[in-house]
């Protein structure tokens, strides 16, 4: 009701206005231009309402902005986290390769806290020889603990 009772009284207004203008200005050649936009003016005023109630049924709603931006973090959180876990595990490959250990696959996982910090680094190293020395191996390259899984082939 509140939305009608504003779109009538600005038809209103726009039409006082009109007509105010129309009784001072001379109608030689500035005022049709004047009057095609004061026509114009009332008529976007008039078709308002409309464009909102068509719109808004018409289009699907939008998420808002602090959802979106939640997404967006995560989506960044993930790709930082696989870039780490492809970095960690070419540089435990080359590593442990370098060290004369024959390995097969290497994959590493992090898995942040609710904090967002990264805990215990857990490796799986599958290779196809002794694993007597590869956990320390690992712990070496990394720098830290972590928890080593090793698969002989």
């Amino acid at each position: 009701m509140e939305m009608i009772r504003g779109w009538v009284l600005a038809l209103c207004s726009l039409a006082l206005l009109y007509t105010i203008l129309e009784g001072f200005l001379p109608e030689k050649e500035p005022f049709p231009v004047i009057k095609l936009t004061c026509v114009l003016y009332i008529l976007i005023a008039l078709l308002t309402p409309a464009k909102q109630t068509v719109f808004k049924a018409a289009l699907p709603q939008l998420p808002d902005e602090a959802s979106v931006t939640a997404a967006g973090e995560d989506f960044y959180k993930e790709k930082v986290l696989e870039q780490a876990e492809a970095s960690l595990e070419t540089a435990l490959a080359q590593g442990l390769s370098e060290k004369g250990i024959d390995i097969e696959n290497v994959t590493v996982h992090l898995e942040p806290d609710d904090d967002g910090n990264i805990g215990t680094p857990w490796a799986e190293i599958v290779l196809s020889g002794e694993a007597q020395e590869v956990p320390q191996a690992v712990c070496e390259l990394l720098g830290c603990e972590a928890v080593v899984t090793v698969k002989e082939v």
